[in-house]
């Protein structure tokens, strides 16, 4: 058989790379103290697999691809603790997910290692990585493995940690948040500290969906459960105070801040009081606005701005004080600086959607063109966060002015037809 048909050895890739370096034996042994007698051995085949770190360093030496002498080391190596070195190699020198990958599933179908060891060993070694695509390939690894070996434990630890990391693509909230419901089958095999944390995190992404009811739910179990003043456990009682809030049901909205008022947390007292005014406008415009308008005044960036002046907007077109309601526009640039702050959550993206749409309203009747301008502006909020139910909603408010006796200029006209195009590639 020609050598061409056989399968490249790492004597033979050695070899190739030396010659080609015009280095002899001795050259390269001096160059890397790896022993001339070692390199011939490799090279005449004497030694089918040597020592990773021996492969390694000669490798390096002689400007060998690192992908071409990993991938032909993970076809030969059985040891567990050798094909972790090598994860961890590829690991921290950011070597492709594809490569990683492949070490990954080597390692984990090493015939030398108990299940439940390796399961639990790559769970901990991925949840050091900072990447979060390279993570998310790793926890999936890790499911499918603990499916196939029974391993409940690291099924739940690995979809909890999956939902944690898809739920940040706020396009795709409806998707991620039945991924992470599919881990309350699992919920028992979780630590209590893990379970506290997947609670919390689906019942904020609930409230984002505007399941206000589930996200109640969800959050109780926080309430119940935790004895302490923990962020988790005052965020989710706020968290519940609002959701009663959009429900409507005032009373019990205000019940619950009654409560979460005599907490201690940092937050509180500004919490409470952006509450306080939103809650005083659904039991008595005038005074409402009086309340936001205070707290506008006192807070033009403050985290809560987009909140207050949209709630503000709707007390301004409920008492059809529309002059007041076209004031609020000047708040538009503070309520974009307040999208930029790390706390943003996809409701607040939508309740500045809504801004857009209430502005949107205001100027229906005396210039469509800002109108429009407006309404797509808020047809773009709504499809960042992936909330394709309210993008339609808000078209037909363009639509009907498109199929009114109402003229819009071209330049209006062209930026409705790039959005109804880009609208039918998300759908």
């Amino acid at each position: 058989m020609s050598h061409s048909l056989t399968k490249l050895t790492f004597g033979d890739l050695i070899r190739q790379h030396r010659v080609s370096a015009e280095l002899s034996l001795n050259d390269l042994a001096s160059l890397t103290n790896v022993s001339k007698g070692t390199i011939s051995k490799i090279e005449n085949g004497e030694v089918k697999k040597p020592e990773f770190k021996t492969i390694r360093t000669l490798a390096e030496a002689l400007n060998i691809p690192y992908d071409t002498y990993i991938e032909m080391y993970i076809e030969l190596e059985r040891n567990p603790e050798v094909l972790h070195t090598m994860l961890d190699d590829a690991i921290t020198s950011c070597k492709s997910i594809l490569l990683i990958d492949k070490i990954a599933t080597k390692y984990l179908e090493s015939d030398r290692a108990d299940s439940y060891e390796a399961a639990e060993r790559l769970f901990h070694t991925t949840s050091c990585i900072q990447d979060s695509s390279t993570k998310l390939m790793l926890y999936n690894r890790i499911v499918d493995y603990s499916r196939s070996h029974g391993i409940m434990q690291f099924i739940a630890k690995g979809l909890l940690q999956k939902y944690l990391i898809e739920r940040n693509d706020f396009s795709k909230l409806k998707e991620t948040y039945q991924l992470g419901r599919s881990t309350l089958d699992y919920i028992n095999f979780l630590s209590e500290k893990e379970k506290t944390t997947y609670f919390y995190a689906l019942g904020i992404h609930a409230f984002s969906l505007l399941n206000f009811r589930e996200a109640i739910s969800l959050m109780e179990r926080i309430v119940l459960n935790e004895f302490s003043e923990s962020v988790y456990k005052t965020t989710a009682l706020f968290n519940m105070c609002n959701s009663y809030y959009y429900l409507g049901q005032y009373d019990a909205s205000q019940s619950y801040l009654n409560e979460y008022s005599a907490l201690s947390h940092p937050d509180v007292e500004e919490n409470v009081r952006i509450l306080n005014a939103l809650l005083c406008g659904k039991r008595d415009t005038t005074e409402g606005i009086k309340h936001l308008q205070r707290y506008i005044k006192n807070k033009p960036l403050d985290y809560y701005i987009i909140f207050a002046v949209t709630e503000l907007m709707e007390l301004y077109l409920i008492d059809k004080d529309y002059s007041a309601a076209f004031d609020l526009l000047s708040y538009e640039g503070p309520m974009k600086k307040a999208l930029n702050d790390e706390r943003t959550t996809p409701f607040k993206i939508a309740t500045f959607a809504h801004f857009y749409k209430l502005a949107g309203n205001l100027y229906i009747n005396n210039d469509p063109n800002t109108a429009c301008k407006y309404y797509l502006n808020s047809v773009s909020a709504y499809a960042g966060i992936g909330d394709i139910e309210r993008v339609f909603l808000v078209m037909a408010n363009i639509t009907e002015l498109l199929t009114s006796d109402i003229e819009l200029n071209q330049e209006t006209r062209n930026k409705i037809n790039e959005v109804i195009k880009s609208i039918g590639r998300i759908g």
